[in-house]
Parts: structure tokens; sequence; C-alpha cells
């Protein structure tokens, strides 16, 4: 029994799919399936009963099946570090202690350098780092594209983060970091990787105004590390405007069709101005009308405790809207503050983020979370919110 068998047991047993969980760790279905077969071999038991609609833990291996998906997540998850440390080829600096524990209001950034600059990305967006390979050329492609290429059998778009920033064209060496967000695998070419730092929330420092425009910006916060600035990179702000189809698709509440108007109150915290503004106008498109909306968990937190001190709570405050990445106080700490107050925890929350993917929709889970989407399915959004809120509140 090894690792990579585990691994594969744990996202088929998770995903109910053998191609999901090939897509998942960028393999092939036969080798996922060869996976599955080795370890049967070996315990001499049937994992997994296959039909033509799904697959599911079989009666004899359930407790094993159980067990293994939730001890060897967390060792996966270990594993997962120390493999982007070992990837990467270089000697780098790494936080001794692994983030586990939910809605803690921490983050672990990756380090990352171009040219002389730092630079960090959440070590949730990150699937893998390799050295670089040659890619082929996309013809008529953006300028920032250089090509694409096939790791593991799977088709990756290489992004070249320099060009993106203004700073020139990467050199065919260094690193690509291999991600996956908002339902995108990618891959950044970089220079060198770091190490990898765990911070809070509280410490990362919100650009201002001096740096750039909030539309412009491709930066959501600098932490200080060793008296060094570390710039993390919104990175689904340089996909967008690589590709605008990436981000929200607004045009999908016009297939929603005619829909009544409501007067339901929703709090939302997104700390992007931008994305702020298209959730409000699509929601507002939506026939969602009452809507307070705020640029982090805190400020939406301060909203929801004046509320409790005024006894106008449920007037004010009837279903949350966040994002998981934010400064201060990051969605899944707003979460858990929610859910564990007698006052609060029944107030459905739908986390609305370009991070939901396997792993944090487990830890959304945890922490009570109703719902939880990527951020293109603004239709799938409106969806779940006429789904979770009290229909009385509709107008007639």
């Amino acid at each position: 029994m090894n690792l990579k068998q585990l691994e594969a047991f744990v996202q088929v047993a998770e995903g109910g799919s053998f191609s999901k969980a090939a897509k998942q760790l960028f393999l092939t279905q036969p080798t996922i399936s060869a996976h599955i077969s080795s370890l049967e071999k070996e315990l001499n038991a049937r994992l997994f009963v296959r039909n033509t609609k799904e697959v599911k833990l079989s009666d004899n291996s359930f407790i094993f099946g159980k067990s293994m998906i939730h001890y060897y997540s967390e060792e996966l998850r270990l594993n997962k570090r120390k493999h982007l440390i070992r990837c990467s080829g270089m000697e780098v600096n790494m936080d001794t202690k692994i983030l586990l524990e939910n809605g803690t209001n921490e983050l672990e950034i990756l380090e990352f350098t171009l040219g002389d600059n730092s630079y960090g990305i959440n070590v949730a967006k990150v699937r893998e780092i390799i050295t670089y390979q040659p890619v082929t050329p996309v013809p008529n492609s953006h300028p920032s594209i250089e090509g694409i290429f096939m790791p593991r059998d799977i088709m990756i778009t290489a992004i070249d983060l320099k060009n993106c920033l203004g700073r020139g064209e990467s050199e065919p060496k260094g690193l690509f970091i291999l991600t996956n967000f908002n339902k995108l695998d990618l891959a950044f070419h970089v220079d060198s990787v770091l190490g990898i730092h765990r911070v809070s929330w509280r410490d990362i420092i919100k650009p201002d105004a001096t740096i750039s425009t909030t539309d412009e910006s491709v930066s959501t916060g600098i932490i200080k590390k060793d008296g060094k600035l570390i710039i993390i990179l919104d990175f689904e702000k340089i996909v967008s405007d690589i590709n605008p189809e990436t981000g929200l698709k607004v045009s999908e509440i016009n297939e929603l069709g005619a829909r009544k108007r409501s007067n339901v109150p929703i709090l939302i915290a997104e700390d992007s101005p931008l994305l702020n503004k298209l959730i409000v106008d699509s929601l507002k498109k939506a026939g969602y009308n009452n809507l307070i909306h705020t640029e982090n968990g805190q400020k939406a937190y301060d909203v929801i405790c004046q509320c409790k001190e005024d006894g106008t709570l449920k007037e004010h405050v009837k279903l949350i809207i966040t994002d998981i990445e934010m400064p201060e106080m990051d969605g899944h700490r707003l979460t858990k503050l929610v859910k564990s107050d007698e006052a609060t925890a029944d107030i459905p929350i739908v986390i609305f983020s370009s991070l939901v993917n396997d792993e944090m929709k487990k830890k959304g889970e945890a922490l009570g979370a109703d719902a939880q989407l990527s951020k293109p399915e603004i239709g799938n959004l409106v969806k779940i919110i006429d789904q979770l809120v009290d229909e009385d509140h509709l107008d007639e």
C-alpha cells in the first residue's frame, strides 16, 4: 500500500468517479483504475461498486473507506505541502506547522520570484510545481499565453507571469506553478520558489490607490516577511484580463427569464470592488433588491454584530454570501463565527469563491456552510439563493 494508491482511493471515494479523480490528480483514468486494482488485490477486498451512473464504496469496505478518507486527507495535504517544495528543486524555507484547523483566519502563501521581486499565491490554489518544459505556441493567442503542454496527459495552458505584469518576457527556464481555481487548470511561469509562509489575514496589507486603481490592480495584498515585502497577486484578475469569459458569466441571469422582485435582506462579503459590483448588479437583475455589500469578512461580521445589538438581525440579514480570500477576516472564519453563535446559526451561508474545489468544500462543510459555488457560476448562485430564502419574503 502506497500513498499514490491511497490518494487515488480518496479522490474516487469523494468524487464518486474515476474520471473526476484522474482530472484532480493530473493522471489518466487507466492509471487511477490500476491504483485502485492494486489496492484491492493487496487488501483482498472489493473497495468500490461500479455501475454506469456512479461509483460507490462497497459495503464490506465502507468503514475502511471512511477512515481512510478522514486520515489520509490530512496526510495528503501534508504530503502535498512537502511535494511542492521538493518539486521546486530548490532549497527553500518552510514554516514548520501545517495549517490543518478550519476557520482560524490564516492561510499559507507560496513565495516565488520574478526577477528580484517576491510575489505570493495562496497554497490552496496550487496543485504542483514542476521545472520548465517546452510548450506549443497557440496561434493568435493573448501575448501573455506562452502556449500549451500536457504533463501527465492533461492539457495545461502556460501563462507568462512576467508578461502579465509588464516586466518583459520569461526565458525558457525556471518553474511552472500548476494551479486550479475557477475550475481552470493553468500553469504560471516563474523564476524560482522560495518557500511557504503561514500568515494571518489580519497581517495582509490592502494595496491603496497610490499603487493602482481598484479596477486595474492585480494585487490582493502585501505581507512583510523577514524584512522584505511579498506582493500577493490576484490570479483571478490576471486570468480574467487575458480572457474575460473566465470571469462572472452575468449573461446567465438573462437565461433565468422573468422573475419576481424580492425584499429578502442579503449580506455580501467580497473584497474585490469589481466582483462586488458585478455580484450586486447580477442579484438586483435577478430580483434581489435588499442588499448590503461589504469589503471583507470583518466588515460583514461588524454588520451582524450591530444588528444583533439593535435587535434587527432578522430584518437586515436573511442570507450571507461570502468569498473565501479576504483581508482582515476570510470567509471561513466568518462562517465559523456565524455558525457557532446560536443567534446566527440558522442564517444560511453561501460560499462563493474561486477556491471552491474538493479540498476547500470539505473545509466549508465542516464549518457549516449551506452551499458552496465557484465564482463563474452566478446563475447557479441565484438558484441556490432561491432555494435557501424564505418564500414568505417574495412579493406577490
